[in-house]
């Protein structure tokens, strides 16, 4: 159940993110909001729980890096894409991903790529989840190359 919590997270810290910036949110509103309403409760015991600490990581951690998250995918998007013009959730997404690949060097970048294509693909059709595979394996293999080499 562990990895569970650890995917659930992720999809949490998409939500908090998406509520912020939908509702225009301060940061520890937002995420507060988020913490009282939208986790699972003590009546809903057979939901995961996320791991808290890795919501909050990402949470934060994208807020304070979110420039050079973005000047990132954007470095690496299909030249008949345009960032101002992706989709509010498409970006977060993309976002989440790009802050773990640069920030978990403990956890394979190919884990990564994965849980967010898996996350993509429950919101998007098949043409987005493969535009977010290619951003995000553009950026694993030049900033993680190591994840993607043939032993």
């Amino acid at each position: 159940m562990k990895n569970k919590g650890k995917t659930v997270a992720r999809l949490s810290a998409i939500q908090a993110l998406y509520l912020k910036d939908s509702q225009e949110l301060a940061a520890d509103d937002a995420y507060n909001e988020f913490l009282a309403y939208h986790l699972p409760t003590k009546s809903h015991q057979d939901l995961v729980a996320p791991d808290i600490e890795l919501l909050k990581k990402i949470f934060y951690g994208i807020l304070a890096r979110r420039e050079e998250i973005h000047q990132l995918i954007k470095d690496n998007l299909p030249p008949e894409w345009h960032f101002d013009r992706l989709e509010v959730m498409l970006k977060i997404i993309l976002e989440c991903a790009c802050f773990e690949i640069i920030s978990s060097l403990d956890l394979h970048a190919k884990i990564i790529l994965n849980e967010y294509v898996n996350i993509a693909s429950s919101y998007f059709s098949q043409k987005e989840t493969v535009f977010v595979n290619g951003v995000l394996n553009s950026i694993a293999r030049k900033y993680r190359p190591e994840s993607f080499a043939q032993n």
